[in-house]
């Protein structure tokens, strides 16, 4: 499979996540941009802080890719 790289919503030209659940800063290297390293939470997601404005937000990666590569014409709210 080939990775394909998405802005995330919300957070567009500062990150970019992956088909495969990579997510990319070009917070320091505004061109080629690097790979981000996830943590675990509590719940055992995966998971990483995003920045926009000086204002940190928490964000899991299976929610990040829902949002930006799955079609959700029924509008569901729950990613899992």
């Amino acid at each position: 499979m080939k990775e394909e790289f998405k802005s995330i919503i919300g957070f567009e030209d500062l990150y970019e996540i992956s088909n495969l659940g990579n997510v990319k800063s070009f917070k320091r290297d505004k061109i080629k941009g690097y790979i981000m390293k996830p943590t675990i939470n509590s719940g055992g997601y995966y998971s990483m802080f995003l920045m926009k404005n000086n204002i940190k937000k928490s964000c899991k990666i299976h929610r990040l890719m829902g949002i930006n590569f799955i079609n959700n014409p029924n509008g569901y709210m729950c990613i899992d």
